[in-house]
């Protein structure tokens, strides 16, 4: 079953002429880890910040489990609860002082109860492995933890759905590899995930489902083994499947 689906959706930014995305329909699977991959351009982060509400399409409609998504300000509200975003530069999404603080800073603007904001700061700070960094200040964080509390930050509210923006961009292979494990958990305990990367390795090692988009429409999609055996026969998305 779909959890999110596109229909016929269109994309332009404003003051702009190019069209990103092109009558793009596309389902992503319900308890699946699915990875978008495509060139710089393709439509990539613009398919995550639609599918977080952050933009709104100029053709189509977004469903969530097939009842369409409207823009209003509580159901944005209710929308972002299903769907949470980690961008591709941390930077982008730390407001707060320290790591408490900015896990807590989304519990806070939904106004849960005081004891309730506690023990889901107290359980991200554990799921993640930030006991330690709690009280320390976001300035003092390496990449890869900066990374961590924003994805802690994101999923302490709970989502059904996860979207990830070039994850393990600038990253070294220990950090990478201590993101997959949390991710890995976060989707054996029933989160659907939605990764948009470059690394055609993570997608084929990682992926229960792929999606290839080339220039702001769907290429490919499908289980990784499926699609790799296709992707050579479209030399015009100069894609090579991994060794």
């Amino acid at each position: 079953m779909a959890l999110l689906t596109f229909q016929d959706v269109s994309y332009r930014y404003p003051c702009t002429e190019a069209v990103i995305l092109k009558h793009l329909s596309l389902d992503i699977p319900a308890h699946k880890k699915t990875i978008i991959l495509g060139h710089n351009g393709c439509g990539k982060s613009t398919l995550l910040c639609l599918a977080n509400g952050l933009y709104r399409p100029q053709t189509g409609i977004l469903l969530w489990r097939g009842q369409p998504l409207g823009y209003g300000s509580q159901e944005l509200r209710q929308w972002r609860q299903r769907v949470g975003l980690a961008f591709q530069n941390p930077e982008h999404q730390l407001v707060a002082g320290t790591v408490a603080e900015d896990i807590s800073y989304g519990l806070c603007n939904l106004k849960l109860p005081k004891a309730q904001i506690v023990s889901r700061l107290s359980q991200a700070l554990e799921d993640f492995g930030l006991e330690a960094l709690s009280e320390r200040p976001l300035h003092q964080l390496s990449l890869g933890q900066k990374r961590r509390v924003a994805l802690a930050g994101v999923m302490a509210l709970q989502p059904e759905l996860l979207l990830l923006d070039e994850p393990m961009a600038f990253l070294d292979g220990r950090q990478i590899r201590r993101l997959l494990g949390e991710l890995t958990r976060i989707a054996q305990a029933g989160t659907t995930i939605l990764m948009a990367t470059h690394d055609l390795h993570l997608a084929q090692r990682w992926a229960d489902w792929l999606v290839i988009l080339h220039q702001g429409q769907v290429a490919l999609t499908g289980p990784p083994p499926e699609v790799f055996s296709k992707v050579t026969a479209l030399p015009e998305l100069d894609l090579y499947p991994p060794y």
